[in-house]
């Protein structure tokens, strides 16, 4: 029935012309019906494309997640929006242990199969206002290979998760002017708390949770 229907839409759109007994009409509609079989197609593979991945809370006393949490923040770091250099050795000798000894800490690893393309390094705060626990994202950062496939939505929507499971009353972050990733958090609803003078300025945002 769906079949048909396409069918009948193409018949609609092709050329009222028949210069050669139908046969143009009918290679017409052919066209038509091959491209919308295309764009179907299209449309699943960028399901795949973007959606095949796994979030994890990164367990920092493994190995396998000490090293994808290094690279993953040196491949940041690298970056424009991380200072266009790597982290100093000295840093990744200390950064797992720093993370291990802090009890608030909390990272969510990314995966594209077994492969880690992404992270969020938290930590769980406390609002004096609300006598409740909040989380601040840290770092958020998904390696170049897999920009703009959804992976840092589904880290949000993870660390939300988290939050709402702890009973937190929001989810705080600081994110550069010019950082490309302000579009992905105003849509996730965080709020900026000001606009800056100097796109290297910092901007607080802060997403509120529904009470439980």
């Amino acid at each position: 029935l769906l079949a048909d229907r396409h069918l009948e839409h193409a018949r609609s759109q092709a050329p009222a012309w028949e210069p050669d007994g139908g046969v143009q009409r009918e290679v017409s509609i052919k066209a038509f019906i091959g491209g919308f079989n295309w764009l179907m197609a299209r449309s699943l593979l960028l399901n795949e494309y973007r959606m095949n991945f796994t979030i994890r809370l990164a367990d920092l006393a493994e190995s396998a997640s000490q090293t994808a949490v290094v690279d993953l923040l040196n491949h940041y770091s690298m970056h424009e929006m991380g200072g266009n250099q790597p982290l100093p050795l000295e840093v990744k000798g200390r950064l797992i242990e720093g993370l291990r000894a802090h009890p608030m800490s909390r990272v969510f690893l990314a995966y594209d199969i077994d492969r880690p393309i992404g992270i969020a390094v938290c930590f769980i705060g406390f609002s004096t206002f609300k006598a409740k626990p909040l989380i601040n994202i840290h770092d958020l950062a998904v390696h170049e290979s897999h920009r703009g496939r959804g992976v840092g939505s589904q880290l949000i929507d993870a660390v939300i998760e988290f939050a709402n499971s702890l009973g937190c009353c929001a989810i705080t972050l600081e994110v550069r002017a010019d950082n490309p990733a302000r579009k992905l958090y105003a849509k996730k609803g965080f709020q900026s708390l000001g606009e800056p003078l100097a796109p290297d300025t910092n901007l607080f945002g802060k997403l509120m949770l529904t009470a439980r």
